[in-house]
């Protein structure tokens, strides 16, 4: 039976013979997502279905305003890959206080136990805070992942990401190489390993961190937008495969963010230059995280958060590839030494 949100909307059908997200998301699909009439931020390419929050900033406590999306995951086990920093660490902060599991995936384990120990004293509801540490450009370790801790995953979110500023001829093939098997091979492996599960289920979620940059090609930039451009694509693809299944597949392509990404991406500190109308794209890691439970919550395939990059998005669409190759490659280039 459905129960209401206090905002006028519907909560999930809850099946008794079920726990965790499928309970609240079954095969039948009962789920009516809650209606938002005074939530806005994030947009998606059909308007809509992000979400802003005092600024786009995700309190720790339960959030009334996500409505269907909080109860479909009470309960549930998440993995949050990229977790010591950046969006996946936003990301499991902001999922810490409803969920049963979370199990933290990356390469920093000092600040995986820290921010497990965080987490813990926090939110008496979270049963479990798993640390792995994984460097998923290592196929041996991603498949210890998948065999240890897929199986029983309800929410994936595929957040961890290499990038590499520069020309792709200057590039070390070993960095290149890494961040290939990071963007793409993990990203697909784990989707791989927890979909049998969610699809017994008859309930899942996979979030993919893509960005802005798979919407265009990149020189200086090119094996990361291209990398990006896989992850939107496999996601719509995938998206359409497990519809009928109870599962849900959303790309996340935000623009440039406020994290540790672009030092790391940085070849020897060296790398991109700050640009006026480039610094306007920022956005926060929470207002990203809000605008991509948002569009969980809405159902939709793909979301760039906030308005800035959305409108970007369209007007790259819009423009022809001819337009696109000439307005590229006018653009000022990297210069080595300069940061």
């Amino acid at each position: 039976m459905a129960s209401t949100d206090g905002l006028g909307g519907e909560l999930a059908c809850v099946d008794g013979g079920k726990s965790g997200l499928a309970a609240r998301l079954p095969r039948s699909r009962c789920l009516r997502v809650a209606r938002r009439e005074r939530v806005a931020g994030g947009w998606s390419m059909q308007r809509g279905g992000g979400l802003s929050l005092g600024g786009g900033v995700i309190p720790s406590r339960p959030m009334r305003t996500y409505g269907a999306f909080w109860e479909m995951i009470n309960g549930s086990t998440v993995m949050v890959t990229g977790a010591s920093s950046g969006l996946g660490e936003a990301f499991a902060r902001a999922l810490a206080p409803r969920v049963r599991k979370l199990i933290l995936v990356a390469r920093r384990e000092d600040r995986l136990v820290e921010l497990r120990a965080e987490l813990m004293a926090a939110h008496g509801t979270l049963e479990e805070v798993r640390v792995c540490r994984v460097d998923l450009a290592d196929m041996a370790e991603r498949e210890r992942l998948v065999e240890e801790e897929a199986g029983l995953v309800d929410v994936l979110i595929n957040n961890a990401g290499l990038g590499d500023y520069g020309d792709f001829s200057g590039s070390e093939w070993t960095r290149t190489s890494a961040m290939l098997e990071v963007n793409i091979a993990a990203v697909t492996r784990l989707a791989h390993g927890v979909l049998p599960g969610m699809r017994a289920r008859g309930a899942g979620v996979i979030l993919n961190v893509s960005s802005l940059a798979g919407e265009i090609f990149i020189p200086d930039f090119a094996e990361y937008a291209a990398s990006k451009a896989y992850v939107t694509r496999f996601s719509e693809a995938l998206r359409i495969e497990v519809r009928g299944d109870g599962v849900r597949v959303v790309a996340v392509c935000p623009g440039p963010v406020r994290t540790e990404f672009g030092a790391v991406a940085r070849r020897g500190g060296h790398g991109r230059s700050e640009r006026p109308l480039y610094g306007l794209l920022y956005a926060t890691p929470e207002e990203v995280v809000a605008a991509a439970l948002a569009a969980v919550e809405a159902g939709r395939a793909q979301v760039f958060p906030t308005w800035r990059v959305a409108w970007l998005a369209a007007g790259l669409q819009w423009l022809p590839a001819w337009g696109r190759r000439l307005a590229l490659s006018r653009r000022p280039r990297r210069v080595e030494g300069n940061d």
